[in-house]
């Protein structure tokens, strides 16, 4: 059986996730090449958006007026997070930001940044935009970067190529990479005593 993945990605009025709030969150599960569910919504975020924000996403104050708060958003997002894997661009950014609104603690997660350091270090740059267009990903029509789904598209698309890159991988060069992993792992986690 195929593992069910959802790529996710969030929109914020800051970087700090114990003090800025969501303003858009996407959701796109999907098992191998298929898409099997989405869910993507603007949010209002009690605060106002700063204009740097604005000017980065497109997302104005007047766009989330209405928009459902995070407390109405969560019931509808838990079941599409469900328990699958959880796949993102700079995960932990998008994660920290769910973990305060209490989704998506069980889930495991893969950092497709990380991905890409191992599988095309030669990317140079890695970026979503960089490493799409280094990989000739198709990005969304009419699609602007830094709005959530348009990024959750393209981090499916991101996470699809490499895997497949993965897959040209001999498995003894690919469990030498998981074990050099692993002790990164165990070292991180005896000096700063997290994962």
């Amino acid at each position: 059986m195929l593992n069910t993945y959802v790529a996710v990605d969030v929109e914020t009025t800051g970087l700090d996730s114990s003090r800025d709030a969501i303003i858009e969150v996407a959701a796109i599960v999907f098992q191998g090449n298929e898409i099997v569910d989405e869910f993507t919504s603007l949010v209002y975020p009690q605060r106002d958006i700063p204009p740097e924000i604005t000017r980065l996403t497109g997302i104005t104050q007047a766009m989330v007026e209405d928009a459902p708060s995070m407390h109405q958003v969560r019931s509808q997002l838990r079941p599409v997070l469900s328990n699958h894997v959880i796949v993102g661009h700079n995960v932990e950014f998008d994660l920290a930001f769910l973990r305060e609104e209490r989704l998506a603690y069980g889930n495991h997660r893969i950092d497709t940044i990380t991905l890409a350091s191992i599988l095309v270090p030669e990317a140079g740059r890695f970026g979503l935009g960089a490493l799409a267009d280094f990989l000739y990903l198709p990005l969304p029509d009419g699609g602007q970067a830094h709005r959530a789904r348009e990024d959750a598209e393209v981090t499916v698309e991101l996470f699809l190529a490499l895997r497949e890159r993965a897959m040209q991988i001999p498995l003894a060069q690919l469990d030498e990479i998981v074990q050099a992993g692993n002790r990164y792992m165990a070292i991180r986690v005896k000096f700063t005593g997290s994962v």
